[in-house]
């Protein structure tokens, strides 16, 4: 909601789902936002390495088409 009531010029429509590739379809640029936070005694690397787990499904599927 907060983005598309920020009136962004570019934004077109902003698509909700749980299926990736129903969602990344026809999309040109996605911005994948989220992170868990740091909490105590976590090292950076294994924050980076959680976070980077977060989107990995959605990356996969909007890289290849389903069948």
């Amino acid at each position: 909601m907060e983005l598309e009531d920020s009136l962004y010029p570019l934004l077109r429509e902003v698509n909700i789902g749980i299926d990736p590739y129903e969602v990344f379809q026809d999309a040109e640029w996605a911005l994948l936002i989220g992170a868990k936070p740091r909490g105590p005694g976590m090292e950076r690397a294994g924050l980076l390495d959680i976070n980077g787990q977060i989107f990995a499904e959605q990356v996969s599927s909007s890289c290849s088409p389903k069948i």
